[in-house]
């Protein structure tokens, strides 16, 4: 299992299979199958509680214990004193300690949220149309309000996906870099920018339920461990 904290490495057909995962996890209500066997580390000093209930929520569905990193360890002792029995960590922390568990390959990351989102709140927003047959093709997204981690997953999904992404605003938010390397491997889609709102099916920058949080979150745990 890799880290999880981009939609770049993923494919249409990686994408469409976490999006029936999320469908079986969905269809059973999250009940877990059987006791948790593994230990997920949860890295969380943003303080949302639903999101929180979210991960505790698909992280027993798909079989781990959560267990918080006690938020006096110190970025350079995080993994010394966790790292051998940690399965993987989660993080929802915008800090020097979730930077630091990012740099590690000694165990594999979701990223739940940095800068106030990422790539599980695009899963979750495109699960519900994908489910509800609606065609992905042409979809229209818009983002509204100030960017954040999401707005950056946004345009990375439009890399497997022809999505026409609009951020709405005065000025780019999304690094050029990023733009770049999409349109040089054949991005599917498209990323703008516009001072206005346009015509669009989907409002990408409204928070996600619980429960699709936590399915998308067990579907990528089940995911990534195949």
């Amino acid at each position: 299992m890799a880290h999880f904290d981009s939609l770049l490495p993923l494919s249409r057909r990686d994408l469409e299979f976490i999006w029936l995962l999320t469908a079986g996890w969905d269809e059973v209500g999250l009940r877990p199958a059987s006791l948790p066997t593994k230990r997920l580390f949860l890295l969380d000093t943003v303080g949302d509680p639903s999101q929180r209930l979210a991960v505790q929520l698909g992280a027993n569905a798909a079989g781990y214990q959560v267990i918080d990193v006690p938020a006096a360890l110190p970025a350079d002792r995080i993994l010394p004193v966790v790292g051998e029995v940690a399965d993987v960590f989660a993080v929802a922390d915008d800090g020097d300690r979730s930077d630091a568990i990012l740099r590690q390959d000694q165990v594999p990351v979701v990223v739940v949220q940095r800068g106030g989102g990422g790539p599980l709140h695009v899963l979750g927003h495109l699960f519900r149309w994908y489910m509800a047959g609606h065609p992905l093709r042409g979809l229209r997204v818009v983002w509204e309000g100030a960017p954040t981690a999401t707005l950056t997953s946004w345009c990375e999904a439009t890399g497997a996906i022809p999505l026409q992404v609009t951020q709405v605003g005065e000025r780019d938010h999304v690094d050029p870099a990023l733009l770049a390397r999409l349109a040089g491997e054949g991005q599917q889609g498209q990323f703008r920018r516009l001072r206005t709102v346009p015509v669009h099916d989907v409002e990408a920058s409204e928070p996600l339920g619980v429960r699709t949080l936590a399915c998308t979150i067990a579907a990528v745990l089940d995911h990534t461990q195949r």
